[in-house]
């Protein structure tokens, strides 16, 4: 799976209190995700095959993804008339209206992190990933298959009359990590590998994932038991940018 190389690595190893999954794990990050079938759309793919063998996939305290989130004002720019407006009809969000998880949000999260960088500049016109700035995240998977299994349960349904999935330049996120050496132990049958081919893992400027999230002090618990050791001496987080 796409976590296969973390683990190689030690990137995965410290699950103790303080590795990214573990955090994950004593939020309830993953139990909502479980009971509303996302993690079962995904398990085919082989992208959760790592995590099942060490219990991160057990049922964990009854909080959600997005409760996680409402901490952290990640769900702020979404409310208005994007993702969740579209999700809202198909009924996946029924069940956190009464937890108050769609409340008014603080805008300091993983959205507002990402703004500058033009990544949801798209997202402000139309509320949905519009075609006239193409750099939608899921357009270059879906040549690929990827999102094959999404499709029939309606999830891409409502953001495909807006033009999200058009194909469009192929500049996904995952892209930055390739000439950093991230991607590099990924095996042909992978979900990244197939992307190689068709150059939707082209090198681009270096704009690393984790760069934004350092000055923010997201990546504060997982320093001391170095979870991103393993990625400094590549370069993953040299290119650190404070905007």
């Amino acid at each position: 799976g796409v976590l296969a190389p973390l683990r190689s690595r030690g990137v995965l190893a410290p699950l103790r209190p303080r590795g990214v999954l573990a955090l994950l794990r004593s939020r309830g990050v993953l139990a909502l995700l479980r009971s509303r079938g996302l993690l079962a759309l995904l398990r085919p793919r082989g992208v959760l095959a790592p995590l099942r063998p060490r219990g991160v996939l057990a049922p964990l305290r009854p909080r959600s993804v997005l409760a996680l989130l409402r901490s952290r004002g990640v769900l702020a720019p979404l409310r208005s008339r994007g993702v969740l407006a579209a999700l809202r009809p198909r009924g996946m969000l029924a069940p956190l209206r009464p937890r108050g998880v769609l409340a008014p949000l603080r805008t300091r999260g993983v959205l507002a992190l990402l703004r500058p960088r033009g990544v949801l500049a798209p997202l402000r016109p139309r509320g949905v990933l519009a075609p006239h700035r193409p750099r939608p995240v899921l357009a270059p998977l879906r040549p690929r298959g990827v999102l094959a299994p999404l499709r029939p349960r309606g999830v891409l349904a409502p953001l495909r009359p807006r033009g999200v999935l058009a194909p469009l330049r192929p500049r996904p996120v995952l892209a930055p990590l390739r000439p950093r050496g991230v991607l590099a132990p990924l095996r042909p049958r992978r979900v990244l590998a197939p992307l190689r081919p068709r150059g939707v893992l082209a090198p681009l400027r270096p704009r690393p994932v984790l760069a934004p999230l350092r000055p923010r002090g997201v990546l504060a618990p997982l320093r001391p038991r170095g979870v991103l050791a393993p990625l400094r001496p590549r370069g993953v987080l040299a290119p650190l940018r404070t905007r």
